[in-house]
């Protein structure tokens, strides 16, 4: 799966202006993946984000490339993509805050989907890093949603695959090592 982060992030390049001039916030996946590879993602900025990230980790030097493109669309068209990358984070932060209320609601109905769960949490990272001091207002609800997911946290072995683990280092991502206490 080496080449399949950067070939979503290909496959987004030539939509991505029409898709930040849109009003759309989740748009179409940009493209079929590879035979036997599961379906991509649709469009939103924090796929992209992910996926860069996760094929910056894989493919090294070929993502660079791919980089530089999402740099000068996001220089380019600036406002465009604060604006759109904000309103993801609020809407990826209310997905969030839904499935943890849910866990503390019934920890062992849905502590078994933490491993996947957890990419939206993922996602707020990679967006809110992006953003920088940018973020929206609602941004303030994840670092009290973090202190209450460390209390259910059991520190333990990275979720995903081990490849991707390059890019989502402990010290920062620590909501990818470990799983749910369902207790």
């Amino acid at each position: 799966m080496t080449q399949y982060d950067l070939r979503y992030v290909q496959a987004a390049l030539p939509e991505l202006k029409n898709y930040l001039f849109s009003s759309e916030l989740f748009w179409a996946a940009p493209a079929s993946a590879a035979r036997g590879e599961p379906a991509y993602t649709g469009l939103t900025l924090g796929n992209l984000l992910l996926h860069l990230a996760q094929a910056k980790a894989l493919a090294g030097r070929e993502a660079a490339a791919a980089e530089k493109e999402v740099d000068a669309l996001r220089s380019q068209w600036r406002t465009h993509w604060d604006d759109k990358l904000r309103r993801e984070f609020s809407s990826r932060l209310k997905q969030w805050l839904g499935y943890l209320n849910d866990l503390a609601d019934r920890p062992r109905d849905h502590a078994a989907a933490y491993p996947s769960q957890v990419r939206l949490r993922a996602l707020l990272a990679v967006m809110a890093e992006a953003l920088g001091k940018n973020l929206p207002p609602d941004a303030s609800l994840l670092s009290a949603a973090d202190a209450k997911l460390k209390a259910r946290l059991a520190p333990g072995v990275f979720l995903w695959s081990p490849a991707l683990q390059k890019a989502y280092p402990k010290s920062k991502y620590w909501f990818l090592y470990g799983k749910i206490k369902n207790h």
